[in-house]
């Protein structure tokens, strides 16, 4: 898969080379006045569905639909409504996704049932958002409702599938601070099918912690907790009452730790360096650390 630009906008096309054979998604298409952005994106495991968010007129709001490789088509049945500040994130069956999303805003609810320019629009705040859980194939009004906070009006919620597909994390956010807690739920053998009790690994407000990878019970983050410039550690959570926190790449004495994921097996870390990005691969060990 290749993305060609385009005068406006990239389209993604399907093929061997880069020149494509087929176009898979044009977003210059999306909107009949060319004012649709195509957002995150996010394929199923088995690589038969992209998940994809649409922006309209430069909007926060979005609406994730779901297009078939085969036939480089939408599923005319999942258009999910009234998302923000969230993309899809596919279990490992390929059968649905977990995201976060609003209750249809009162002021523009009505409206917006015929006229999608209308979210953006809304006058009231927007306050509790939810996770729910969508299967492919069916319509918004089935999805399952897998997690809400009736407490906390203004924190925001992520759920993410581990590497594994084992487990789901929740993660949660109450400000453009760069803080979270973090929970998980062991999701297998789950049919998902109502709310889900997660199991909390983080639970203060002490730093920002990102997901990297696990192997079993040993967790992976990046973090900034006494870590300006970042770090990466490991988290058993298996035993989340002693909240070990091992140090796997410990905090440059000058470089700022941007990014880190898994590649192949391994940690691929993203540092700031001199005005220049950096890259460096480390192997996992066992216990936590690094090999």
């Amino acid at each position: 898969m290749y993305k060609i630009t385009e005068p406006n906008q990239y389209k993604t096309t399907l093929g061997d080379d880069l020149a494509g054979t087929q176009v898979f998604i044009d977003p210059n298409t999306l909107a009949e006045d060319g004012t649709a952005s195509l957002g995150s994106t996010a394929w199923s495991d088995d690589g038969k569905y992209m998940a994809y968010n649409i922006n309209l007129a430069g909007s926060d709001w979005a609406t994730i639909q779901v297009r078939d490789a085969a036939t480089c088509a939408d599923v005319e049945t999942d258009v999910l409504k009234w998302v923000k500040f969230s993309s899809a994130d596919w279990t490992k069956d390929s059968k649905g996704f977990f995201y976060s999303r609003f209750d249809a805003p009162e002021s523009i609810k009505e409206a917006a049932k015929t006229d999608a320019s209308q979210a953006g629009k809304e006058t009231e705040k927007l306050e509790f958002q939810k996770v729910y859980y969508h299967r492919v194939g069916t319509t918004q009004d089935k999805d399952v409702l897998i997690y809400e906070n009736k407490n906390e009006a203004s924190w925001m919620f992520s759920v993410s599938v581990t590497a594994d597909g084992k487990y789901a994390i929740l993660d949660t956010r109450k400000d453009c601070d760069d803080l979270g807690l973090v929970a998980y739920a062991d999701i297998s053998g789950n049919s998902l099918d109502g709310k889900i009790e997660f199991t909390s690994i983080i639970n203060e407000w002490i730093g920002g912690f990102s997901y990297i990878h696990n192997i079993g019970s040993i967790f992976y983050f990046k973090t900034n907790y006494k870590a300006a410039k970042s770090r990466v550690i490991s988290i058993n959570i298996e035993k989340p009452a002693e909240w070990d926190l091992i140090d796997v790449i410990p905090e440059h004495d000058k470089n700022v730790l941007q990014n880190a994921e898994c590649i192949n097996g391994k940690i691929v870390a993203y540092y700031l360096e001199s005005a220049s990005d950096k890259m460096k691969v480390f192997e996992y060990g066992y216990g936590g650390g690094l090999a």
